[in-house]
């Protein structure tokens, strides 16, 4: 069966666009009575965002969701709830989607970050301790390479989560001035078009208007 995007406005397939696409999570019966409730309230998330109504388990069975609907470009872990794309949010197909803001995902990322260090921290004290009376050798050490490609990592996936968001924050607020315009828009043609009924002459402009009637009669009695 065809693989494609089964967001509102999404046309992305998978026979004919590049990308990956993710299928709606399963619920779990056998991991614990943590992840299967966990695993439950995601699947019911990602319903949830689709915010296309009743759908039924066949459809749910099939459907994909594309990598453009995550900040990230995938979904995250199950176990990983704060993060940003435990359910998909970007680019949802209706105005009054919830959109995790640039704050949320820095501080997401902090967070990872804070674990990283402290990581890092951990191993360099120990690989210190255990040093101690051996004659150094020359060059960095595996494990000091392997620190510093784990950093490089992290501040590379920053990078891309933040330039991710600022998009994110630009798309909305694109779409905020759009309709702001086309309001102001309407608001000028309504009050064009009365304007242009008031000075009109026909039975529906004197239906009701005492004044222009007894005007057109003194008019015409002149």
């Amino acid at each position: 069966m065809p693989s494609f995007c089964v967001v509102m406005g999404c046309s992305r397939r998978a026979e004919r666009d590049r990308g990956r696409f993710f299928r709606i999570p399963k619920t779990f019966n056998n991991r614990g009575e943590r992840l299967d409730a966990l695993s439950a309230e995601r699947r019911e998330s990602w319903v949830r965002a689709l915010n296309r109504g009743n759908l039924s388990e066949t459809f749910l069975k099939n459907a994909r969701i594309c990598e453009n609907h995550f900040v990230s470009g995938e979904p995250a872990k199950l176990e990983d709830k704060d993060h940003p794309d435990w359910v998909p949010s970007v680019n949802m197909g209706y105005f009054t989607i919830k959109v995790q803001n640039k704050q949320s995902l820095n501080r997401h990322v902090r967070s990872d970050e804070c674990h990283s260090k402290r990581f890092k921290t951990d191993e360099m004290s120990e690989a210190g301790s255990a040093s101690i009376d051996v004659e150094p050798r020359a060059g960095p050490s595996t494990k000091s390479a392997e620190f510093s490609e784990q950093y490089n990592e992290q501040e590379g996936r920053q990078s891309t989560i933040q330039d991710a968001a600022t998009q994110t924050d630009l798309d909305m607020n694109n779409l905020n001035k759009m309709f702001k315009d086309l309001y102001f828009a309407n608001q000028r043609i309504q009050s064009l078009e009365e304007k242009v009924k008031a000075f009109s002459l026909s039975e529906e402009t004197f239906r009701d208007n005492d004044f222009k009637t007894l005007y057109l009669q003194d008019s015409r009695e002149s």
